[in-house]
């Protein structure tokens, strides 16, 4: 099974996982470690945006 993520999801994992439920993070460390972690091509491209933009880390995760 295929674990797909949204932005928020792939942010939040990377820089605030606090704000993950424990569901989520649990399937996106599944994903990643079975290989099965995907995302959309529209997600790259909101997160360049973001940065970009010239948001930090940490004030992408608050702006989400």
């Amino acid at each position: 099974m295929q674990i797909i993520c949204d932005t928020h999801v792939l942010l939040f994992w990377v820089d605030a996982p606090k704000r993950l439920s424990s569901n989520a993070y649990s399937a996106v460390e599944y994903g990643v470690a079975s290989g099965t972690l995907a995302c959309a091509d529209i997600t790259l491209w909101e997160i360049a945006m973001l940065y970009a933009q010239g948001a930090s880390h940490e004030h992408i995760c608050l702006r989400i």
